[in-house]
């Protein structure tokens, strides 16, 4: 899975001066075509100062842009002579994380291997316990 960032008004911003240059390919429009601003409002700010595209994220499917396009944007920025700078572009996101589902555990396997551990254990104490035994013995004899 490609690694994606969190989609901010600086990034829309970023996406919709890129559609502003004659210079931007068309494959390139194409691919921000997703992201390009759709009448969202970004200016709302939430009580612990974050973008409303953090409720975005939770709503919308488009709200994550893979860390490779935005790196097209700077690039075709700065190839256009505007002076852009990948961290201030970048503010404000964070990495975007799928919800991770922990694999189900197999009762069975874990309980038939930890007798397996016990019984091995076992067999170990009762070699060193014969062992110690026959070292007392022995010289009995």
């Amino acid at each position: 899975m490609p690694i994606e960032v969190i989609l901010t008004e600086r990034i829309r911003d970023a996406i919709d001066e890129v559609f502003g240059l004659d210079s931007t390919a068309d494959v390139l429009k194409n691919e921000l075509k997703s992201w390009q601003r759709s009448g969202v409002n970004f200016n709302e700010q939430a009580t612990d100062g974050h973008s409303t595209h953090v409720k975005e994220v939770i709503n919308r499917n488009d709200a994550n842009i893979p860390f490779d396009t935005v790196k097209k944007v700077f690039e075709t920025l700065n190839k256009a002579g505007k002076v852009v700078y990948l961290n201030e572009l970048m503010e404000g996101s964070g990495l975007y994380f799928e919800a991770v589902q922990e694999p189900k555990k197999v009762f069975r396997t874990i309980t038939i291997m930890t007798i397996a551990v016990i019984r091995t254990a076992n067999i170990i104490n009762i070699i060193t316990i014969i062992s110690i035994t026959l070292s007392v013995i022995q010289p009995l004899i």
